[in-house]
């Protein structure tokens, strides 16, 4: 049985680089993505505490490889992003004057996914490991080139938790640090649109998809003195 592998693995691309599979293999590194979040906080009964807003995450930079087998290049480009709609409630705990931990559970909406963008002219074929190990056969699509941006996107409710600390700085502005996690897994399937790919046998993906995570951060709040309860 035949597995074509089309999204390649980085140490797969070194491995098959070594082996002279490949040439002029040329990577970014691991992506890194830009966090940024807006949110709405209101305290009340003195030591509780509820929020909302909006946070949003987009890759920033790496994720992306070429290389080049026979002379023709070959590419993929990976994106990520994510939008999440959090509703958190928790226990203020207060520190003398000017300090404030806080913790509390998130109920949120989340809506993301990750995506390749590929340009190939062969792809990478092994039939068994004894017959080929990672390396493989290359074999080359009909039609000659092949371009096809594979996503795979999941959206739901997720739970999570925050643990912060805030200090005052000045008369109503604070600077905060604070780790949240939240994430949410499901499987999505896209089907492949490129004539040249299906006919290589690569008609789907299937893949299970995570977005969100773990997120640390750091910034200020302004509080606007509205009464509370």
């Amino acid at each position: 049985m035949d597995t074509v592998t089309l999204v390649e693995a980085e140490d797969s691309l070194t491995d098959q680089e070594g082996a002279g599979s490949i040439t002029g293999l040329s990577t970014n590194g691991a992506m890194t993505a830009l966090d940024i979040q807006l949110q709405v906080r209101y305290d009340f009964l003195g030591y509780l505490f509820a929020r909302t807003g909006l946070n949003y995450a987009m890759k920033f930079s790496g994720g992306d490889a070429s290389w080049k087998v026979g002379g023709a290049s070959q590419s993929q480009e990976w994106d990520y992003s994510h939008m999440i709609i959090p509703v958190t409630v928790g226990l203020n705990l207060p520190i003398g004057e000017k300090f404030n931990a806080y913790m509390g559970l998130t109920m949120a909406y989340i809506s993301g996914g990750w995506s390749v963008d590929l340009s190939r002219t062969s792809v990478n074929s092994v039939t068994g490991a004894a017959a080929g190990g990672i390396n493989g056969a290359i074999t080359a699509l009909d039609g000659g080139r092949a371009n096809e941006k594979v996503e795979f996107e999941v959206s739901g409710l997720s739970f999570g938790y925050v643990l912060g600390f805030s200090a005052e700085v000045y008369e109503n502005v604070n600077v905060f640090v604070e780790l949240e996690t939240i994430a949410l897994a499901d499987y999505d399937t896209h089907k492949v649109g490129d004539a040249g790919l299906v006919a290589a046998g690569l008609e789907q993906f299937t893949k299970y998809t995570v977005v969100g995570g773990s997120f640390f951060r750091f910034g200020a709040t302004y509080n606007f003195g509205f009464a509370t309860i």
